[in-house]
């Protein structure tokens, strides 16, 4: 690889959330200027964010409102993780099922979604980009698993919900469809 090759962002226990600026301006910079085909959200067994969201402990300030997004995650996957009873075991878990909410999270990004249907319809183009991978890296072993993500089904399942742009629709008509923004002098003209 060559300098510059790799464009990393990187957070305690790799959150892509969207109302974290810095991750959010990296994916619109790294998809839209320097038009890259893979986005990678690598987590690691024994990460110390996970083992902190794990414990039911204040740790204070702008940690603990981080540590809020993971417990969202915990929650979504609380049955599976209350059924594991050792600790190691469940603290993976955790790791992995946080790589794959943190995936989605990016595949659910507009600028993703955007460049996706562009790239959808591109013929130049090997596949629609950005692809989105999950991966875990075992400090212990020194190897790197890939997470079986289908991100695909997940777009499916909750493109109503999250609005995803679907590839089946032209740049053209969806373009028509785009919100026209415009500088306001006042409330009142902003919601007139």
């Amino acid at each position: 690889m060559k300098p510059g090759d790799i464009f990393v962002v990187r957070n305690i226990a790799n959150q892509a959330q969207r109302q974290d600026i810095a991750s959010q301006a990296a994916i619109a910079y790294g998809v839209g200027v320097l038009d890259i085909p893979h986005i990678v959200v690598c987590g690691h067994y024994g990460c110390g964010g996970i083992k902190a969201a794990l414990n039911n402990v204040d740790h204070g300030g702008p940690l603990e409102n981080w540590l809020t997004y993971l417990r969202d995650v915990y929650r979504l996957h609380k049955d599976e993780l209350d059924a594991i009873t050792d600790e190691d075991a469940k603290q993976r878990r955790f790791v992995e099922l946080n790589v794959l909410e943190q995936c989605l999270n990016v595949y659910k990004n507009d600028v993703v979604q955007s460049k996706r249907v562009a790239t959808f319809e591109d013929p130049s183009k090997p596949f629609p980009m950005p692809q989105v991978h999950g991966l875990i890296y075992d400090i212990s072993t020194g190897n790197i698993n890939r997470l079986d993500v289908d991100l695909e089904k997940y777009a499916e399942k909750y493109s109503g919900t999250y609005g995803m742009y679907a590839p089946t629709k032209t740049n053209d008509e969806m373009a028509k469809e785009r919100v026209e923004f415009k500088k306001v002098e006042s409330v009142e003209e902003a919601v007139a």
